[in-house]
């Protein structure tokens, strides 16, 4: 099965939240760490996101690029998410990965479905459909879905000087100690960016 070069980049607290009370988006990262995702987005075919992140933070998910071969791509299986949010604007290339048939037409809106509705069968669907190239940026359970089950090229956390508390919504959630182990540590503005070594998560 083949599918494209997937790269997930994610910001946290200090107490490991990526996002507040109901999946409530929380600012994170400084200017300096957005500008590298700015140039990762460039870099990239399409920028990702699971139904629930569409939902709750309605992002425009769109690159700095004019090149109308980048696409926004949400994972929305039952077309949930309401035609007044940011991904059904028409404004730029976007890709619906749903297993419903019956999709509003929309300029510059693709409908694309998988053979099933899993995280191996829709990469190829977006493999197939002529990405080579996807950024992740959430949520949790897209983000641990994809970890389980496909080939990540690129694993990126940006730990930022917020502590959330309790109640928000963790990437990872296990039982007992694990250690993870870095490629790469830098400081970005007022936090700091980590590579995570993706042979460390195995069995996660």
């Amino acid at each position: 099965m083949e599918q494209p070069t997937i790269i997930i980049n994610v910001a946290q607290s200090l107490d490991g939240y990526i996002s507040g009370h109901n999946g409530k988006r929380i600012q994170i990262s400084c200017n300096e760490d957005m500008k590298r995702v700015a140039n990762l987005r460039k870099q990239c075919d399409g920028v990702m996101v699971g139904k629930n992140t569409a939902l709750f933070d309605n992002p425009n998910l769109k690159s700095d690029s004019s090149d109308d071969r980048k696409f926004r791509i949400i994972i929305d299986r039952e077309l949930g998410i309401p035609m007044t949010h940011n991904i059904y604007d028409g404004s730029y290339p976007t890709i619906i990965i749903t297993s419903r048939t019956d999709g509003k037409k929309i300029k510059k809106l693709s409908y694309v479905n998988p053979k099933e509705f899993n995280m191996p069968s829709i990469m190829q669907a977006l493999y197939d459909f002529g990405i080579r190239k996807v950024l992740v940026e959430g949520g949790a359970m897209t983000i641990i879905s994809i970890l389980r089950s496909c080939r990540v090229d690129q694993f990126f956390v940006y730990v930022g000087p917020v502590i959330m508390g309790s109640g928000g919504v963790r990437l990872f959630s296990v039982h007992g100690e694990r250690e993870i182990k870095f490629l790469q540590i830098k400081l970005i503005g007022n936090g700091a960016l980590f590579q995570i070594d993706i042979s460390s998560l195995e069995g996660l």
